[in-house]
């Protein structure tokens, strides 16, 4: 027998953790291959190529951005190959499956819950043509029936289940992103998780992720992204798992946590702060500051605490922290929003990201669907439509608004920018600076085409002018201000050839020799740029920028965008950072002897 193993994972340098579990624990047994593709790849492509391998078995680990994907493919597959078998495994199968198996003839085998054991007990019987009563967790198709096994007890012993990064090929991982976890379960009770249906926390012994973290770093992997719900809940076994990662830091990987900020221990944060800069990047479920939101859907959290904790982190600037609220949920209206929004931005971590309630098969939140009016799609991604506290039109509207945070803020293309406007107009509720910036780029059309780069740094000019400069007093040139606010920021975009006409140029006699003799001078070197003292200056400018402004940049930044100067001055920026979580590039004022 043959087989085949394969998903459609939601982006190329992703890779499927699930699939290499699988494989893992049944090479062994039967000659198995592995695949994996994106939902953006024709499905004929897919089809074809799945097809090319002749296997008897197709296995597709499903989820809610594939479902529907890998159920073309598999009614294409039946109707080219009638004797080919298909298996579906996944949380998006692992409820409501029979409904599933009626409404889908192409399927024969679906894996319920956790899939190790259940998979290589069926690849045995298979193989030997043996019944599959006895295998626990399978439901499937007997002639005209569904069979439904008894379900699965979880993996007491992670440790059992053989690990996918014991013998590793390079090449399969190169560029991409690695999924790894040193737990299954959650210690939080969040009723719109799937992570609630699981009973308790199980790790995986210390010795298991050190063998397999070290084997994936010297295999060369850049980015290891942990899938533990939260990473942080067990004090003493994180302190000898961050002081392993530290040690073994080889200065170019990275790793993506989820944490719970609210429960991180003094002595967790205080070993943080020895971290290279980049090494750690924190996504924390924020979710809502409404206390009455968060009760009914089972998440306890000290927002105070969080706060807390959050800002100490930020203060070590060496770690990119991703927070994460989620829109639709109970009691949560639209100003309610607002304020969970303008509570989170306001910690000023550099990245908030705007998620929307999917009501998830198995979880508890959707049997609580009539009490909260909760309207959603019924087709995956399941996401909330309307509730009885927040109208579809609303929820419409922070769509938009999450667009321009991630345009606009989480790209990091925009930060003095927008700083400057948010600190001086709108400090206590950034909020409706998005809101209204969302309402100008509707009524021009913005959201229906592609922008690039330019054209997004020319309607933030038209809107500050059109918009927002009626708000300032006229002591001040706002606009030649703003512009060069603009214009620092596109410089730390990297090397330019040349700029955009809308920022304000200043001509100066001799300007490129100016910056030349500035980078043969070795004090020069010395002060800005220690790593290349040896090298001549006609490479060094191949990474280096020189600009002019009008205005005094890095003094304003300094004073919180209050401090407005008028000086002409030259800024050197240096795009030489590999993993920066502050700045896209460095920055300093210079002296160029005119």
């Amino acid at each position: 027998m043959k087989a085949l193993i394969t998903t459609l994972n939601s982006k190329y340098v992703h890779t499927n953790l699930a699939i290499r579990y699988l494989k893992a624990q049944v090479e062994d047994i039967i000659d198995i291959e592995l695949k994996e593709f994106t939902i953006n790849t024709n499905l004929n492509y897919i089809l074809n190529k799945i097809y090319e391998q002749k296997s008897d078995l197709i296995i597709f680990s499903t989820y809610i951005w594939n479902l529907e994907e890998t159920l073309k493919i598999s009614r294409s597959l039946k109707k080219i190959k009638k004797d080919i078998k298909i298996l579906l495994g996944g949380p998006e199968v692992s409820f409501e499956e029979k409904e599933l198996l009626l409404e889908n003839d192409c399927i024969d085998y679906i894996i319920r819950g956790e899939g190790e054991f259940t998979f290589k007990e069926f690849i045995r019987a298979y193989s030997n043509d043996e019944p599959l009563s006895e295998i626990k967790g399978l439901t499937y198709r007997l002639n005209d029936k569904i069979i439904k096994n008894e379900d699965r007890e979880f993996i007491k012993d992670l440790d059992l289940i053989k690990s996918p990064y014991s013998n590793i090929n390079k090449d399969e991982y190169k560029n991409k992103i690695i999924y790894y976890e040193t737990s299954r379960g959650c210690p939080f009770n969040c009723e719109y998780c799937l992570s609630s249906t699981l009973d308790g926390i199980r790790f995986f012994s210390l010795n298991r992720v050190k063998s397999d973290i070290k084997n994936l770093i010297n295999s060369g992997v850049k980015q290891i992204k942990f899938i533990d719900r939260t990473f942080n809940i067990e004090k003493n076994r994180v302190l000898e798992l961050l002081d392993f990662l530290i040690e073994k830091d080889d200065g170019n990987i990275n790793y993506h946590l989820e944490i719970a900020a609210h429960v991180l221990s003094k002595e967790i944060i205080d070993k943080l702060k020895y971290a290279r800069k980049g090494l750690f990047q924190f996504e924390i479920g924020v979710q809502s500051t409404n206390e009455k939101t968060l009760r009914e859907i089972g998440r306890y959290q000290d927002f105070n605490k969080l706060k807390e904790n959050v800002l100490k982190i930020k203060s070590y600037e060496n770690i990119h922290q991703h927070l994460d609220l989620i829109a639709g949920l109970p009691y949560e209206n639209y100003e309610s929003f607002k304020k969970s929004f303008n509570d989170v931005f306001n910690l000023d971590v550099g990245h908030v990201q705007l998620g929307f309630l999917k009501v998830l098969k198995g979880t508890k939140i959707k049997a609580k669907e009539e009490i909260h009016g909760f309207l959603y799609r019924d087709y995956p991604t399941y996401e909330i439509l309307q509730t009885k506290y927040i109208k579809y039109e609303e929820l419409e509207k922070l769509k938009e608004v999450e667009e321009i945070v991630e345009i606009y803020w989480n790209s990091k293309n925009f930060n003095t920018s927008l700083r400057f406007i948010i600190n001086n107009l709108y400090e206590n509720n950034p909020f409706l600076f998005f809101d209204e910036f969302s309402l100008y780029f509707k009524n021009k059309d913005y959201f229906d085409i592609s922008l690039g780069i330019n054209k997004l740094y020319e309607i933030l000019l038209d809107y500050f002018e059109s918009d927002l400069l009626n708000r300032f007093d006229k002591k001040i040139d706002y606009i030649d201000l703003f512009k060069d606010l603009l214009k620092f920021d596109y410089m730390t975009l990297g090397k330019k050839n040349k700029i955009p006409k809308i920022f304000n140029k200043i001509d100066i006699a001799d300007y490129k020799d100016l910056c030349h003799k500035f980078l043969k001078e070795i004090s020069n070197l010395e002060k800005y740029l220690k790593d290349k003292v040896n090298v001549p200056a006609k490479f060094i400018i191949k990474d280096v920028s020189f600009e002019t402004f009008s205005y005094d940049i890095l003094s304003l930044k300094e004073s919180n965008y209050k401090d407005i100067k008028k000086d002409q001055n030259d800024i050197l920026f240096i795009y030489d950072l590999k993993e920066d979580i502050i700045e896209k590039a460095r920055f300093y004022k210079v002296e160029l002897n005119y």
